[in-house]
Formats: structure tokens, sequence, C-alpha cells
């Protein structure tokens, strides 16, 4: 109801000589009033528009008067907005805007304290805006309140982004991305200096503009260059870039083999953009740890790695990835679909390209556990399906066990085979497809 919104009496009160009265505005046809709906008129927008421009030192608040109404846009369609005079406006007076809303009572904007993230967990911003946490509020009476902060985004974006970055009002905080993630209004007030200033999720939130990798994304869907990440486009923490880079990643080959990617244009030109990035040293233990689960199979990651200038950064980062896939490996439990297969044969890729890691000590103990495990009595393991997995996985493991050590002299004497069918025993899988699947592993070991 527009009668309810902020600023609104004020736009009236100050307009009319510091009455508040409704009436004279309708009769001039600035209001039309039917079956107690309000609604303003464009001659009526026009009208305080036109009051604004040629009375800003007779105002008393211009922050109320901006209030009062911008809150008239959620009830109008179809208006023409001289968005230019608007601005400067806000531009000029821009610091008692500021002012007043430092000073705005926090009661009126209760639902919006209750949200509380930290705004410089790179992660947790894109979480954070992925989720989209606010939609559930209901914004009516405070629709000038938001379209103000939105312009005065848009009219002085430094300033503004120093006082958001500095202020300790969260709920003021909360309310102006509440409205800037609204979709209507990302694209048309997210600033493109957002990205060099200190608040990360200002600059997120610009960069998402950008690149609309989320699955929910804040912007409508557009065409754009994932090389311009090089260029301009680009945020000044190159962390907030990798993360935009590995989101890109995995919105466009989320599921493909390398075997697909090997024949992908699309991922040739984007892996040659994170080769010849600057962000792509932010890709370390940490980093990867927190993005490790973004991209699958986890095999893509592989691709990645090998990009990286730091030899030893490489490393660790394929002692991580290996720990990742033997612990996916635990995590089957019947049919290995063929991205289960490609994470696999990556281990024997990961053992030939950084010899320094004992990728083959590390399969063969998951191997050994696993076995073990399955080989307990059936009094104690008792679940049928727990011990085909179990079964599953090791059978999966003898593909790198033999084929990294398979170049060492005791090749023909290691026991892994003998292992497996000693805990498989004479029992069958009772799956056609696994029954396969081991007859076509074990007639290719020695």
């Amino acid at each position: 109801m527009l009668e309810k919104e902020f600023g609104f009496q004020d736009l009236i009160t100050f307009s009319n000589k510091g009455v508040y009265d409704i009436a004279p505005f309708i009769k001039d046809g600035y209001f039309t009033h039917k079956n107690n709906d309000l609604k303003i008129t464009a001659q009526g927008y026009n009208f305080f528009s036109e009051y604004l421009n040629k009375n800003t030192k007779k105002i008393p608040n211009i922050f109320l008067f901006l209030c009062g109404l911008l809150a008239n846009l959620a009830y109008i369609s179809k208006i023409k907005k001289d968005d230019k005079t608007l601005c400067n406006i806000i531009k000029k007076y821009h610091k008692e805007i500021i002012k007043e809303l430092e000073n705005l009572s926090a009661d009126i904007l209760k639902p919006f304290s209750n949200f509380d993230i930290d705004f410089n967990s790179g992660i947790e911003i894109f979480d954070f805006i992925s989720s989209r946490p606010f939609r559930h509020i209901n914004r009516n009476g405070l629709w000038g309140l938001g379209y103000v902060m939105l312009y005065l985004g848009l009219s002085c974006p430094i300033a503004f982004a120093q006082w958001f970055t500095d202020t300790k009002r969260r709920d003021l905080q909360n309310i102006y991305l509440y409205f800037l993630l609204d979709s209507s209004f990302t694209d048309t007030f997210t600033s493109k200096e957002f990205l060099n200033s200190a608040s990360p999720i200002l600059r997120i939130i610009t960069l998402l503009k950008y690149y609309p990798v989320l699955r929910n994304n804040i912007v409508f869907e557009k065409k754009f260059d994932i090389a311009s990440l090089n260029g301009k486009l680009k945020s000044n923490n190159s962390i907030e870039n990798l993360i935009i880079y590995i989101l890109f990643f995995q919105k466009n080959f989320w599921a493909k083999t390398n075997h697909t990617l090997s024949e992908d244009k699309q991922f040739s030109q984007a892996l040659k953009v994170f080769s010849s990035s600057s962000f792509k040293k932010s890709l370390n233990q940490k980093t990867f740890k927190d993005l490790h689960h973004r991209l699958y199979p986890i095999s893509q990651w592989t691709f990645l790695i090998n990009e990286l200038d730091d030899d030893e950064i490489k490393k660790e980062l394929m002692e991580l990835q290996t720990k990742n896939i033997l612990e996916h490996t635990q995590n089957i439990s019947g049919m290995p679909t063929e991205l289960d297969m490609a994470n696999i044969i990556e281990l024997e890729k990961i053992a030939q390209s950084v010899p320094d890691i004992n990728i083959l000590e590390q399969v063969e103990q998951t191997f050994n556990r696993i076995s073990r495990k399955a080989f307990l009595p059936y009094t104690y393991f008792r679940d049928y399906n727990l011990w085909i997995s179990s079964c599953v996985q090791c059978l999966l493991l003898l593909i790198p066990l033999y084929n990294i050590a398979k170049d060492n002299k005791e090749f023909g004497k290691f026991p892994w085979k003998t292992q497996y069918l000693t805990i498989k025993g004479k029992y069958k899988y009772y799956s056609e497809e696994l029954e396969k699947l081991e007859h076509k592993i074990l007639q290719s070991l020695p």
C-alpha cells in the first residue's frame, strides 16, 4: 500500500507547504484513488521529479523526499524516468543521504538484522548469494529506501562502496543486498567500479553480473567471454577470480569425461585462459580443499593442476587429488559409472606425471584396508550389500595397482589379484554388468 511506504508522507508534506494531504494531488491528476488503492500517475511522478530538481535547497530532508518519490516506482509501470538528473542530485547530496541512513531507526529494518555472514570469505559469499536468503521477506513499506540505496550505489559507487565496507549497520547492508540481488535490479544498478572496492561481496556480485556462472544466476542469462578474466573485467582479489573460473568450469563441463573433454574446443580454450591467468597462483592447498567438490569427475582437477608453474604446489595438490580419488572410490556401492572409471584411470596418470609421489603405496594401503574388512567373518560383516561394495572397490583398485607397477621386476608376483579372488570367493555379484566388468578386468591382469 503506497501510503504505508517509508518516506511517502514526507514526500506529500514537503511538496504541500508542510501539510500531509493527498486530496489536492488527486484533484490535479497526480494520483488515482480507486477501491482504496492509491497509485501515482506518470504526470504525478514528473511533477514530483521536477519539484525535487527545482527545490532541492528548500526541501527539509532530501533523503526522505527521495524515499517517498522512489517508492512510487513499485506501484507504477511504463514511466519515463530522468535517471541522469536523479543521479546528479543524489551524487550532490550523497553525504547527507549516507548520514540519514546511518541514523535510521533499527526497528524499521528489523527483518534484515537476522542475517549474518562473513563478508570477507569468498566461498561463503558465493554460497550466500546462491541461496538468496532474503527472498521470503516482504519488502512492502521499504521500496523507496531500497531504490534510494540502489541509486546511491549507481551515482557514486566509490563513496558508496567505502561506506558499505565501513558501516556497522548490518541491517542496512542486508537490505541493499536484498534489492541488488533481485534479478530485476542487478544488471542495472551494479557498478563496474565495485570490482576495485574493498568490499568482497560487492566485488563478487559485480563479477557475477559479468560472469553468470551460478545455477541460479543473479542476472538474466547472457553470453560472456571467460577470457576477459585475464583482462579488465576482473576483481582485484585473485581468489575471487579463481572461484568464478571454477564455477564456469563446473557449469560448462560437469559430468564430462576426459575423453569427451579432449575433443571439446570450448574446454581447450578455457584451459588456455587458466594457463595464461594470474589467478591460477591462487590455486593452493586451501583453495583446492574449499573448491574440490565443485568439479565432477574429480579427474578434471588434474587438467588445471598440470597448468601450474610451481612444482611444489603441483605436487601438494596431486597428493590431495590422489586422496580425494581414493575416498571417492570407497563410496562406490554398485556398478561403477564411466566417471568413476575416469577417476580410477587418473591415479595412473598422476603416478606418471609426478613420480615423486608414491601413488602405488597409497593405492595399495587403501586396497588392503578394504580387502581386510571384506574378509571379516559373516557374523561380523553381515551386510551383504556392504560386502559387495567392498569387492567392487577392490576390483577397481586392481587396475591402477597393476598398471602403475607394470614396470616393476616383481610385476608377476604381486598378490593383489589373489587377495581379490580370496575375498570374492565363489560368490557372484548377481549383476550381469558387474560380472562382465570383473571378467574384463581380471583378464587384463597377469
